[in-house]
């Protein structure tokens, strides 16, 4: 046998070896993470952290509707909504941000029931789950898309952004953990739910693409600061009033056929895990 012959047959078996490590930690790091949720002592203590944090959470949402506050209508079904999810799937628990979504669903469904079957399908739905599971891969893909798409359709904005050292995870992520029930006002953050329900994944990306379009004007005359308090404070410059102007934008999108094609293929691999 060659030396350049005996090199190549070396190469190949080491990107063979290399290959079969890779399974092997992809099937232990599942197998430890199933061991490890399945263990009575990991049950209970996701479930009391849960629990606490539930408590905390349920009268905190929309606060100011007082709604959810003790004593009020709807406090125990929230609670039990979301304490009924955290049981039913340890493995997630309860997250922050979760309290809203289950709101909404409640206010709207109006019965405990249905409302934690509509929420469970929701929050296990890609790419929700990702952002409360804290799957960094394919949440750093999705902000990724999402960076296309700003780039181009408000390269100004974007190039600005740049400038600022102001990154999507620090706006973005949040806008979507929520489906933006904590970002616009209730009846607007209600109508973008509609047609995330009608047209699905891609209203995520074009509702962030909406509020930044609307906010334009504003942020192109602030620093990091200034925009970082804007991104924060969504509410204070998009008002009920403004739910048909920033619904028209949402529809005012450029889409390259690549990125339309990519944000599903993304939902497929991940139902592939």
């Amino acid at each position: 046998m060659g030396a350049s012959t005996q090199a190549k047959t070396e190469q190949q078996d080491s990107e063979i070896l290399e290959e079969l490590y890779l399974q092997y930690y992809k099937i232990r790091k599942k197998l430890l993470m199933l061991i490890q949720i399945d263990s009575p002592s990991f049950r209970v203590q996701a479930r009391e952290k849960s629990l606490q944090l539930i408590d905390q959470d349920v009268i905190r949402t929309f606060a100011d509707l007082k709604l959810f506050q003790k004593g009020q209508r709807h406090h125990e079904s929230l609670q039990q909504i979301l304490k009924a999810f955290a049981m039913y799937r340890p493995d997630i628990g309860y997250v922050q941000g979760m309290s809203y979504i289950a709101g909404i669903v409640l206010l709207y469904l109006q019965d405990r029931y249905k409302s934690f079957v509509t929420f469970s399908n929701l929050m296990l739905k890609y790419p929700i789950m990702t952002f409360y599971t804290f799957n960094d891969e394919f949440v750093s893909k999705a902000l990724q898309l999402f960076k296309q798409l700003f780039q181009i359709n408000l390269p100004d904005l974007c190039d600005h952004f740049e400038m600022e050292e102001i990154k999507p995870r620090q706006y973005v992520y949040k806008w979507i953990m929520t489906l933006f029930s904590t970002t616009l006002p209730l009846k607007v953050a209600s109508h973008v739910w509609d047609l995330y329900f009608l047209d699905g994944i891609f209203i995520l990306y074009q509702t962030s693409i909406a509020i930044l379009r609307f906010l334009r004007p504003k942020l192109l005359q602030e620093e990091m600061e200034g925009i970082l308090h804007i991104l924060q404070h969504i509410q204070e410059h998009i008002t009920e009033d403004d739910n048909e102007k920033l619904v028209d934008s949402i529809y005012n999108m450029v889409y390259p056929q690549w990125v339309y094609e990519e944000i599903p293929k993304l939902e497929t691999e991940y139902q592939k895990q």
